[in-house]
């Protein structure tokens, strides 16, 4: 096969701008079409013509072939002609975690409201912080908690009073209240008590089952005071924690008054946070 050599003429193709009557592709109208793809392309516009509810488009082919821009293309064009749709936010549900709530909002107004709640528990987390670091809660939990601490020391004087005219002692342990035998105001170790007369032995015996009951029949009214405690430590939190969070919640609710499902998302953060004051701590 022979070779011809060519001119740079001949590898050239002058185009002649003057037969076309635009002078930028920028001002032409978008041509929705995809070589080869006619009936795909008229099988996406007839679904999203059709009006009614359960239709969707399913779309099938191999990858890089173009199929999800140009279904873009024809619902971008599609939208351009019809109301704008409003926003739908997905809600935690606290009453039922596994139902989100769904609430509608005007068009844009769904990113401003995510933004904002978002926004508040982060003030609110440091808000929260905050207050329980403050010398005012320090101050109201100290007097709840001298309260209970000076029922139990004159808990431990009354048991201690009631064990001096016995050969017991009480002692205070990590486990709690222990009783030992005493001889001469000494605490007896097991080898110094096995040292004993059986006589002594029968009457310290005695006298330690005694204490032991009487710590028993007691230690329902302590577990009382600790659940009382415990009670009182966690309305003095909710007390403080609500005083702070009550103002920008409400705040925000009268932002979206005009919404009853996003007001009503606001009230239930307000009772989840107050249930699980811990979540929001460092």
């Amino acid at each position: 096969m022979s070779i011809t050599k060519l001119s740079v003429s001949e590898l050239y193709k002058k185009c002649d701008l003057s037969k076309f009557d635009f002078n930028s592709t920028v001002e032409l109208e978008e041509r929705l079409s995809s070589l080869g793809q006619e009936r795909a392309i008229s099988a996406v516009e007839l679904g999203v013509n059709i009006k009614s509810k359960g239709y969707n488009l399913f779309c099938f082919g191999p990858e890089g072939t173009g199929k999800m821009s140009l279904v873009k293309r024809i619902l971008e064009k599609e939208a351009a002609f019809r109301p704008t749709p409003k926003d739908w936010a997905y809600v935690y549900n606290f009453e039922e975690p596994y139902k989100p709530i769904a609430i509608s909002f005007e068009a844009g107004e769904g990113t401003a409201f995510a933004k904002d709640v978002d926004d508040l528990i982060v003030d609110l987390s440091s808000s929260i912080s905050s207050v329980l670091e403050s010398e005012e809660y320090k101050a109201a939990l100290n007097i709840v908690q001298q309260k209970y601490k000076n029922k139990k020391d004159d808990y431990i004087k009354f048991l201690q009073k009631k064990a001096k005219g016995k050969s017991v002692s009480l002692l205070q342990m990590p486990v709690g209240l222990v009783v030992a035998p005493v001889k001469n105001g000494e605490v007896l170790n097991p080898e110094a008590f096995d040292a004993l007369s059986p006589a002594e032995k029968e009457k310290i015996t005695a006298d330690l089952n005694a204490m032991q009951a009487e710590i028993e029949n007691s230690a329902q009214d302590v577990s009382k005071w600790e659940e009382k405690q415990r009670a009182e430590i966690e309305k003095l939190r909710e007390k403080f924690i609500k005083n702070i969070t009550t103002e920008p919640i409400e705040k925000l609710r009268q932002e979206y008054k005009k919404n009853k499902a996003a007001s009503d998302f606001l009230k239930s953060v307000s009772k989840h946070i107050l249930d699980n004051i811990d979540d929001f701590l460092p």
